[in-house]
This record gives C-alpha cells, sequence and structure tokens, in this order.
C-alpha cells in the first residue's frame, strides 16, 4: 500500500472515530478491523462511565451506558423516576394542607362534634372551644387520625411487597405506585412510611408551631433541596457527609428553612426564651438581629437534617422533621 493511500485511510478512520468518547484509547487498527457493536469498537456513550448525573438532591455515579433505562437525562445505569412532578406535587400538598387546618379555626360546633368523634364524650365537658383549642387540639388530632389511618393501610401492604415480590400483589403494587417511588424503593420500604412517621413524631413530642414548622420544612425544603440538587448539583459538586446529595441542594433547603422561619416568626419571637436565659444578650435585642440569627439557624440545622444519610434504609422524610423540629425546640 503506497504512503498517500494509507495516509487516506488513517485519515478516513479518525474521521469516522469523531464523537466517540472512550475511557481507554484504543487501537487505531482493532477499531477499524472490528464491526460495529463488537467489544472493541467504541460506542458513543462509552464516555459516560465514571461521569456524574444528577440524582435526587444531588450527584450520583453513573455506569455504563447502554445499561438497563436510560436513566436521568438519558444517562444510563440509573433508573427514572417516571411520575417526578406528581411527586413533587403529592410531597409538598400535606404542607399546604397543614398550614390551612392551623391558620383556619374551626367554627364551635364543627369543633364539639369533631372533639367527640377524635376525644370521646368528655372533651365537650373538659375544653372551651376556642381557636387556641382548635389550632393546639384538634388539628393535631385530625391530622394524626389521618397519618394513622394511611399506616394502617401502607405499612401491611408494603411489607407484602417486600416479602413475597414475585406474588400478583407485589406486581400490582409496583405497576400502580411504581412510576412514583424511587429506584431505592423499589428494594427497600415506601418513603412515604418515612413521612408520615416523620409528620407524626412531630405532632406528639413538638409545641404547636415548632411541629407545623417541622412539617412544613419537609414538605418543601426538602423538595427545594431536590429540584435545586437536580438542577444544580452538577456544578456545585457533592457535600462531603451524604452520598449523592449536593451543595445546590444544601442550600435550597438552607433558603427555604430560612425563610419559613421568619414567616413564620415574624419578630423572632422563638428565640425570646433562649435571650432571656442568657444567649444572645446584648446582641439580640431588636427585631431584626433576631430574624437574621433566627433565618440562618433555622436554614442550616434545616439543611443539615436534610442532608443526613443514615445508609439508605432511614431517608430524610423521617429525619428531617425530627431534627429541624428538635432544634428549633431546644430554643423554646
Amino acid at each position: 500500500m503506497s504512503t498517500s493511500s494509507r495516509l487516506t485511510s488513517t485519515v478516513m478512520r479518525r474521521l469516522e472515530g469523531l464523537g466517540e468518547h472512550t475511557t481507554s484509547p484504543t487501537p487505531e487498527s482493532s477499531r477499524a478491523s472490528s464491526p460495529p457493536g463488537s467489544p472493541t469498537q467504541a460506542s458513543p456513550a462509552a464516555g459516560t462511565k465514571g461521569k456524574e448525573a444528577v440524582v435526587g438532591n444531588g450527584l450520583a455515579a453513573t455506569g455504563e451506558a447502554g445499561g438497563k433505562g436510560k436513566g436521568i437525562f438519558g444517562l444510563g445505569g440509573v433508573r427514572k423516576t417516571k411520575w417526578e412532578i406528581p411527586r413533587k406535587v403529592f410531597h409538598s400538598s400535606i404542607g399546604f394542607l397543614t398550614l390551612y387546618l392551623y391558620l383556619l379555626p374551626l367554627q364551635p360546633p364543627f369543633a364539639a362534634q369533631l372533639a367527640l368523634l377524635l376525644y370521646g364524650p368528655s372533651s365537650s365537658a373538659s375544653y372551651p372551644f376556642t381557636e387556641a383549642y382548635s389550632r393546639d387540639v384538634l388539628v393535631p388530632g385530625i391530622i394524626k387520625a389521618l397519618m394513622t389511618a394511611l399506616l394502617a393501610v401502607i405499612i401491611p401492604a408494603d411489607i407484602l411487597r417486600l416479602t413475597l415480590p414475585s406474588s400478583p400483589f407485589a406486581s400490582l403494587y409496583n405497576t400502580l405506585l411504581g412510576p412514583l417511588m424511587r429506584p431505592s424503593e423499589l428494594q427497600q420500604p415506601n418513603g412515604v412510611i418515612f413521612y408520615i412517621l416523620g409528620v407524626s413524631w412531630s405532632l406528639r413530642v413538638y409545641r404547636m408551631d415548632v411541629a407545623v414548622y417541622s412539617i412544613l420544612a419537609l414538605s418543601w425544603a426538602d423538595t427545594a433541596a431536590s429540584t435545586v440538587g437536580r438542577a444544580l448539583g452538577s456544578y456545585t459538586g457533592r457535600i462531603p457527609w451524604a452520598k449523592g446529595k449536593s451543595w445546590a441542594g444544601f442550600i435550597g433547603a438552607a433558603v427555604v428553612g430560612g425563610a419559613l422561619a421568619t414567616a413564620f416568626w415574624p419578630e423572632g419571637e422563638i428565640l425570646d426564651a433562649w435571650v432571656q436565659g442568657g444567649g444572645g444578650e446584648g446582641v439580640l435585642e431588636s427585631a431584626w438581629a433576631k430574624r437574621a440569627v433566627l433565618a440562618v439557624y433555622a436554614g442550616v440545622t434545616t439543611a443539615l437534617a436534610e442532608s443526613v444519610d443514615l445508609g439508605g434504609w432511614v431517608d430524610d422524610n423521617l429525619t428531617l422533621p425530627i431534627l429541624s423540629g428538635a432544634a428549633l425546640a431546644l430554643l423554646c
């Protein structure tokens, strides 16, 4: 073969190889002689191995492209939640429901009937049907009764799904609810269980305003972390203490958590007991100072609670309301 023929052959092979991003160099002779689709022929998607794709509220390493499922943004190795928007709408809706019930006092006739249903005949004689009673007793009662009813259905269903994965029930469950579930939830308990447990814990343990804040943080700060992390997580990198979560998601949760706290306690009044006990004396004398400290404190603690990683079996739907509520309860 003449020099010009060899040169032409080399140029053609290089032109054919444009757009291929392999993880290791492939000999030109092997690439030229191997048929398309063979192991030595580099595929256009091969370069995605080891790259990072936005997953959840941060980052996760992908495997080889071309694996099962196209994954998020078309990258291989990651299963995409099919109905992510409906999932987020449901996740956020509990916050709106809780806030609505908290801010809208129940009228005395309805409150009396509801108290009778939830707490028995003695309730009508024991409590005056005031706005405070409605907000601090009846509203938690409504939400706890709803959460208990949901758990009574979801926990047995999830146990059956996980213990008998080949059963017709498991198949029906995954067909109906699978698109709303994260990939990790297919082999682990449904995140809704942790969500309900987190809400129930807050209502049973914390005073009412702190409990409502922790539920709003679960509904909205967690959604913000996921949304911002998916959009910007690939630019900010991972946080070092949690797998698959990014600084972008952390900041998103912090901003929403701080905004919620300042909206919920506009004068920073939740800090009053702490200030009177000697904390921040001489510094937190103005409402602006209290608001600033509260925004930073609530934002950072909420973001830290959202980013806690306990190995995948206990997710942030449980840790976020418990830890964010505990951080604010320390101030009361």
